[in-house]
């Protein structure tokens, strides 16, 4: 079952983790905004799409960037010792899953009005592979993100 942990101890838990965790994930998932703005700037003008580029830029920074600020708010919050203000930082880290959510029916929309002839550039990254290996992963992981964020 699920096992509640009191404020306090989760504060004291997060401080442990501190920014380890962050530099973790940064190490860890530093290629993920850098093959979106690859695949983006490999976008020809010629698309379909006018939107396309720039949601593969969003898509590739906003949860990255978003997840790591909204993390780091959490521990400023932990050292200060605020616990109201820490539970808040960290229900909203439920933002990163709905901008997620969001963003993935974004790139439904905008990946369904391209073709490979239209929009694919010779660069070294095809931004629509790229797109849609991201998009039916983030499609099958929304349940988890929601399941997560409860």
């Amino acid at each position: 079952g699920v096992t509640w942990k009191d404020t306090e101890e989760h504060m004291r838990d997060r401080l442990a983790e501190g920014p380890a965790g962050i530099l973790c994930f940064v190490v860890c998932c530093f290629w993920i905004p850098i093959l979106f703005l690859m695949g983006a700037a490999n976008t020809l003008d010629t698309c379909e799409t006018e939107g396309f580029a720039p949601w593969m830029r969003v898509y590739g920074l906003l949860p990255f960037i978003l997840g790591i600020a909204l993390d780091l708010v959490a521990i400023a919050l932990a050292i200060r010792s605020h616990t109201s203000h820490f539970k808040l930082a960290v229900r909203l880290q439920g933002l990163t899953t709905l901008t997620s959510i969001i963003l993935i029916i974004w790139g439904w929309a905008e990946y369904g009005q391209t073709s490979e002839a239209s929009c694919v550039g010779d660069g070294g990254v095809n931004p629509r592979t790229l797109s849609i290996m991201f998009l039916v992963l983030g499609t099958m992981c929304v349940p988890c993100m929601c399941i997560r964020g409860l």
